[in-house]
């Protein structure tokens, strides 16, 4: 995730400033989405990247972990994603003056829902 991550923030603060938060939302994705899939590590592969309303969607696919091992680094998964996140913080501005959601979902190669969840701006 560690190279996905400088992109994704980077191009948020190219378009800053051109049009209202949710246009934005949607230029960076169209932008991000050009870069996918992406593999990011030995396991996980971006698949697709979406702009919901006022909310950023990551789709993962994991490789060769088991269902129980995703599910139970849950919570270990959230927080070194948002340890990511806060060390990119000034570049998140976007994200944290627009109250926008990030949404990661991880699912395994037959598509099947692993682990989901969402960081808040205020949680950074």
């Amino acid at each position: 995730m560690k190279k996905a991550i400088p992109l994704l923030f980077a191009l948020c603060l190219i378009i800053s400033g051109c049009g209202d938060p949710q246009t934005q939302l949607e230029q960076a994705v169209t932008i991000i989405s050009k870069d996918v899939p992406q593999k990011l590590d030995a396991v996980t592969t971006m698949v697709k990247v979406e702009a919901g309303k006022m909310e950023i969607i990551y789709t993962y696919e994991i490789n060769g972990v088991t269902d129980d091992e995703m599910k139970s680094s849950e919570v270990d998964l959230k927080k070194n994603v948002t340890a990511q996140l806060r060390k990119n913080k000034r570049v998140l501005g976007f994200y944290i003056k627009n109250k926008i959601p990030m949404t990661y979902i991880y699912n395994n190669t037959a598509g099947e829902l692993l682990v989901t969840f969402s960081i808040k701006p205020w949680e950074l």
